[in-house]
């Protein structure tokens, strides 16, 4: 299944990239229209040089900044549907040289997992169009084989068919990975743990690219419900 719409911009942007993480349990939405509550897992890798002047509000390395951002749903729920193991991707096709002045005029692609039920399926796409959905004039949804897996300093994403990255976080002098809390970009996790792309590929209805070497990122997301 596959199909296309086009998102409004969202009055509110504070949560486009996930609310901290570090609350307690996610909320029951049963029995609430519309009422969601996820959190887990975000990996990310792009077309910037690394780290990512995104991340400071700053225009992007080259001209716009493609790539992927993917997310595995650790624990949440729509309206009562537990959202738990479901995994999604969304590749940012066409931005504008600043990302954040630019909100609104994004053009992407999102897939969500094959794996999910009708209902979860529903659930996250309504996760995606009020959580993320501000930032773009138009997303197509689609279907496919996606994985979001890692542990530590390591992260993996791929989207079966169209492409992957794998990023490695980048150690500071004391051998932590280089961690940017409370960046002044609402599209910017929480804690942004900052890495670079071993790989990064995507090929998709005439857009290809390999950004092996440049951005990554990975960190905890929270979306929830207005």
């Amino acid at each position: 299944m596959k199909f296309r719409i086009v998102l409004p911009v969202l009055a509110s942007i504070a949560c486009l990239a996930g609310c901290s993480g570090n609350g307690g349990g996610t909320v029951d939405t049963a029995g609430k229209p519309g009422a969601f509550h996820v959190r887990g897992d975000q990996v990310e890798a792009c077309e910037c040089d690394s780290v990512c002047p995104c991340i400071f509000e700053k225009d992007v390395t080259y001209n716009q900044c493609q790539g992927w951002l993917a997310f595995a749903i650790r624990e949440g729920s729509y309206e009562g549907t537990d959202l738990t193991g479901v995994t999604f991707a969304i590749a940012l096709l066409k931005t504008e040289k600043n990302l954040g002045k630019s909100l609104g005029k994004w053009e992407g692609k999102a897939w969500i997992s094959d794996a999910a039920s009708d209902a979860q399926r529903k659930g996250v796409t309504e996760v995606i169009r009020q959580s993320l959905g501000g930032a773009f004039a138009r997303l197509e949804f689609a279907d496919g084989k996606v994985t979001v897996t890692g542990s530590g300093d390591r992260w993996e994403l791929a989207v079966g068919g169209v492409g992957e990255a794998k990023v490695a976080g980048i150690k500071g002098a004391d051998g932590r990975v280089l961690a940017v809390h409370n960046s002044p970009s609402p599209i910017i996790m929480p804690v942004y743990n900052c890495a670079l792309a071993e790989s990064n590929t995507f090929t998709d209805g005439g857009v290809t690219w390999d950004f092996k070497g440049r951005n990554g990122g990975y960190g905890g997301f929270e979306f929830r419900s207005k």
